[in-house]
């Protein structure tokens, strides 16, 4: 992944450094965030490590996975742009560190110095990645979608092995991709089944791995969101 100026880590260091406050949170796994209105109104959680589930604030008793998101993403950031605009519920798909950042302190620090203004577009870049990624799977035909889901999930949180081949942490289970791809049960595994038998993927261990040097090259190269 190609660094760049603006990036999570550089942000903890400049916040430290503006002595922004922060509080350190551990989270455990299956773990619901911002759950009470005041923390919605009040709070932004970055992700320093672990994987965290957005799920659509539909009403539905059993949501569908938006995205996952893992290290470098500001949450709840959506709503510092629009108070109202609170779309999602977060869980953890593991144990989590997050920094617990005041709304408040975030708009000084991204606002009042103009060195920092690229963090705004970072953070941008991030969330709209996830956006623009579900799309292209909402989009797709209902026989594509899976293959999709996997591209989706590499391109945000799989490493490379070799040339040829991507591994998702096994954090990301079978049943969060079903979730994400919005497919029924019995389209999912008939897919899947697919997939296995062409050697796109298989399972190793608790990892998903995807044979795909198009991927690789992609990752290698940085043309990721993250």
């Amino acid at each position: 992944m190609q660094k760049t100026l603006y990036n999570y880590q550089e942000f903890i260091r400049l916040s430290h450094e503006g002595k922004i406050a922060y509080e350190k949170v551990e989270v455990p796994k299956n773990a619901s965030l911002l759950t009470e209105k005041a923390d919605v109104d009040n709070y932004i959680y970055l992700v320093v490590d672990g994987y965290i589930a957005l799920l659509l604030n539909d009403g539905k008793e059993h949501s569908k996975i938006y995205s996952i998101q893992g290290k470098g993403t500001f949450l709840n950031y959506f709503t510092l742009l629009d108070q109202s605009n609170n779309r999602f519920n977060f869980k953890t798909l593991s144990k989590c560190s997050l920094y617990k950042y005041s709304k408040i302190d975030m708009e000084y620090f991204l606002s009042m110095f103009p060195e920092n203004f690229g963090f705004q577009f970072f953070i941008m870049k991030n969330q709209t990645a996830h956006v623009y990624f579900k799309s292209l799977m909402a989009s797709s035909p209902a026989s594509e979608k899976l293959k999709i889901t996997f591209s989706n999930m590499a391109l945000l949180h799989g490493s490379t092995v070799d040339n040829h081949t991507v591994v998702l942490p096994q954090e990301i289970k079978t049943s969060h991709l079903l979730s994400y791809s919005n497919l029924s049960k019995s389209c999912f595994y008939k897919d899947l089944q697919a997939l296995k038998l062409t050697n796109q993927i298989e399972k190793k261990e608790k990892n998903w791995i995807i044979h795909n040097e198009e991927l690789c090259t992609a990752i290698l190269n940085g043309e990721t969101s993250i």
